[in-house]
């Protein structure tokens, strides 16, 4: 179960128990997928099973990418 009553709040939380180092390759990694251009079936599945992502975004946002965009965006 999660603390947070958003999402946006566990990345704030995340951010605020790591080093910048850790936001920083964090941040970098994102980018790294964001320009690997997946199509979203494939973007979610990776997601979901490859990188065990428990938060199901396309309830909120209208993809995976814009999502991502999004956390690369608050990890500035």
């Amino acid at each position: 179960m999660c603390e947070c009553e958003v999402a946006d709040d566990v990345v704030r939380s995340f951010m605020n128990d790591s080093t910048a180092e850790t936001i920083s390759e964090v941040k970098g990694e994102i980018v790294a997928l964001l320009h690997m251009r997946m199509a979203e079936f494939e973007l979610r599945e990776f997601l979901l099973k490859d990188m065990s992502c428990s938060y199901c975004y396309w309830h909120e946002w209208e993809s995976g990418e814009v999502w991502l965009n999004h956390l690369v965006e608050m990890l500035g």
